[in-house]
């Protein structure tokens, strides 16, 4: 059964799951799943295609069928309350929750990889491979933007071998095997600080090296009070979570996005009269 925890869209990890049974038993079928859980089989098909949900009096039907227990049965009611959901509060809240799981499920670099986090090439090249695991080294370095050599291709490939970052199957295929990475304890917050310091860079290099149609950049210098700050990160969280909706809805993704904000101060705080907020 492949891995739930990771996934936001339970239509598709239940996809995955019907390929994989089809493909270890040939009297697997979207009839004989059907039967099983109780439901039409042409509706199976059409949630199995991202077309339609099941039903919220179904959802215990399927995790005992599953056999999901604990972790994993909670994360899949959630899953499909995200899903489902059209509140907009709500499908926060799951996605949290849903997060909440999946930092538990992270892989932890400790001191002795912490190579993983001092340049940008090994993040990205592990998200080329998880989103197409045909690729090679070479191909994978010369799809990078900016594209690395063969040889630095198959130097950071090795690494994230090595790190167990990447696993590659029978089939030749390259695979993430952890859905997030995360610096252990151990890594100095230099490295983590300089990891960030090349992603901006990236940025501003993006915006001489893309056409505008390929990337968004806008800036605004306004006026705010230090209180105001707590709603600032509140604002920007609901953004990047709703960044994350888009991207678990996208069924065509074949290109690796850094997604990255920057809110800072331009002045020192200073006491005396609040002054008119200014939109320059």
């Amino acid at each position: 059964m492949p891995a739930l925890i990771g996934h936001l869209d339970y239509r598709e990890w239940l996809r995955k799951f019907y390929e994989e049974r089809k493909a270890q038993d040939s009297f697997f079928s979207y009839r004989f799943l059907a039967e099983k859980v109780g439901m039409d089989h042409s509706l199976l098909i059409k949630v199995l295609q991202g077309e339609r949900h099941l039903s919220d009096n179904s959802i215990e039907g399927w995790i005992s069928y599953l056999k999901l227990v604990q972790r994993d049965a909670d994360y899949f009611r959630t899953l499909f309350r995200f899903c489902k959901t059209r509140s907009a509060r709500e499908r926060t809240q799951a996605l949290d929750h849903l997060l909440s799981f999946q930092r538990t499920n992270a892989t932890s670099l400790e001191a002795d990889q912490r190579e993983y986090f001092r340049d940008w090439k090994p993040v990205a090249l592990r998200g080329l491979l998880g989103l197409d695991g045909t690729l090679d080294a070479t191909q994978a370095g010369a799809r990078l933007d900016p594209p690395i050599t063969p040889e630095e291709a198959q130097t950071i490939l090795g690494l994230l071998e090595r790190l167990g970052l990447l696993r590659q199957g029978q089939d030749g295929r390259w695979s993430i095997s952890s859905d997030f990475v995360e610096a252990g304890p151990d890594i100095p917050n230099q490295v983590i600080r300089d990891h960030q310091k090349q992603m901006f860079h990236l940025a501003a290099d993006s915006i001489d090296r893309h056409p505008p149609q390929h990337r968004q950049v806008s800036s605004a210098t306004i006026s705010l009070a230090l209180t105001d700050l707590p709603e600032v990160r509140e604002r920007i969280r609901s953004l990047r979570d709703s960044l994350l909706r888009l991207a678990s809805e996208s069924r065509d993704a074949d290109q690796i996005f850094q997604f990255q904000v920057a809110f800072f101060p331009l002045t020192q705080p200073a006491a005396g009269k609040r002054k008119r907020r200014l939109l320059a």
